[in-house]
Formats: C-alpha cells, sequence, structure tokens
C-alpha cells in the first residue's frame, strides 16, 4: 500500500470527491454521518497549517498599502499571522521603498506594536525625535504608547519585521493632524480633537 504524502493527498482529494457526489446528488437521501464527515473534511481542508516553510513564504503574494492619510505612505510585503491562522496578534514582513514612509504619525491606547529592522536605514520618529535605525535594531511601544512612525529617505529598500495585538476595539491617535480613530470591530470612526468633548 503506497501510504506517501502524495498518495495520501490523491486519496484525500478521491473522497472529497465521493462525498460531494452524494451530496449534491441526494440531499435528502444522505445519511447524516456522510454530510458530516463531508463539512469535516472541507473544514480540515481549509485550516490554515502551522508551519509555512522559508519557500512557501517567497511565494506569498506581496500586497500593497498605504495610508488614507499619508500620500507619501509606501509599504508591501505578507502577513505570516494570516498565512498560519493567527487571530490575536499580526506579523507581517514589510517593505518601504526609497523615498517613502509606513503609516503615518500615530499612537495606540490599547494595542502593543513592534518593528525589527532586518536591512537597509530608516528614520524612525519616536516621541517627538528623530532616530536613524538599521540592520538588528528593534522597537516596541507598551501602551498606552507614545507617537511613532518610520519612513526611508535613503536609497535601499527598509525591510522590517512588524506586528502588534489585534483586539476587537482600539483608540488610535493622529498628534500631527489633531485628530483621533476609534474602532469597534469593523466600525470606525474619526473625529478631530477640537470636536472631543468631556461628557462630564
Amino acid at each position: 500500500m503506497d501510504l506517501t504524502p502524495k498518495s495520501m493527498e490523491n486519496c484525500r482529494d478521491v473522497y472529497i470527491t465521493s462525498l460531494q457526489y452524494l451530496y449534491i446528488l441526494f440531499p435528502l437521501r444522505s445519511s447524516r454521518l456522510v454530510r458530516l464527515l463531508f463539512i469535516k473534511i472541507m473544514n480540515n481542508n481549509e485550516k490554515p497549517q502551522p508551519l509555512i516553510k522559508a519557500e512557501a513564504i517567497k511565494q506569498l503574494a506581496q500586497k500593497k498599502f498605504s495610508h488614507p492619510f499619508n500620500p507619501n505612505s509606501e509599504i508591501s510585503g505578507v502577513s505570516l499571522s494570516e498565512a498560519v491562522g493567527l487571530q490575536r496578534i499580526g506579523f507581517h514582513l514589510a517593505k518601504i521603498p526609497p523615498g517613502k514612509e509606513s503609516f503615518i504619525y500615530h499612537s495606540h491606547e490599547f494595542e502593543e506594536e513592534f518593528i525589527y529592522i532586518l536591512s537597509g536605514k530608516g528614520i524612525a520618529e519616536i516621541d517627538n525625535q528623530e532616530f536613524e535605525v538599521g540592520e538588528g535594531d528593534f522597537m516596541g511601544f507598551p501602551t498606552p504608547s507614545v507617537a511613532h512612525h518610520l519612513r526611508n529617505p535613503f536609497e535601499q529598500d527598509l525591510i522590517y519585521v512588524m506586528g502588534g495585538e489585534r483586539r476587537e476595539y482600539e483608540i488610535a491617535d493622529f498628534p500631527n493632524l489633531q485628530k483621533r480613530m476609534f474602532r469597534n470591530g469593523k466600525q470606525i470612526q474619526i473625529a478631530d480633537y477640537d470636536n472631543l468633548k468631556p461628557l462630564f
């Protein structure tokens, strides 16, 4: 009996296909067990694996992002946390090309963040100070965090790891714009500082 991974994969595909036909052609006659097996196998098949090898990471599709409040914001990269199914933290490989910036000068009330430089150089703005950062440098922002931002005025790509918490709710400040963001799930609201009034 061939029990190689490729053979087992083929057997699973045949099994799934057979169950699909049973479920589609005879939905009322198919036993409850067959339907449960089909759902279980399909769910297991879609579940992210906890290990992603280096070669697979190289094949992940690059995504681009720019912050809507910063026309010079440009980041590309891949989310390793999403690739393995992490829900509560983000862990991303990111790149800022020469002359571009990460997001916008901002701070967080609840979500902690970190940055680890892999290659290249950049300028980190942290709490109204500027620091040149390069390979091996690490930045962490416990909450409530000081405001921070990263830009690349140099001639080489700035490549780094960024990560942090993913909470259902968050408050972020954009000091240079005098704005505050409120996020509750997928709902996001922005308010000017002048419009924020204490309740009591």
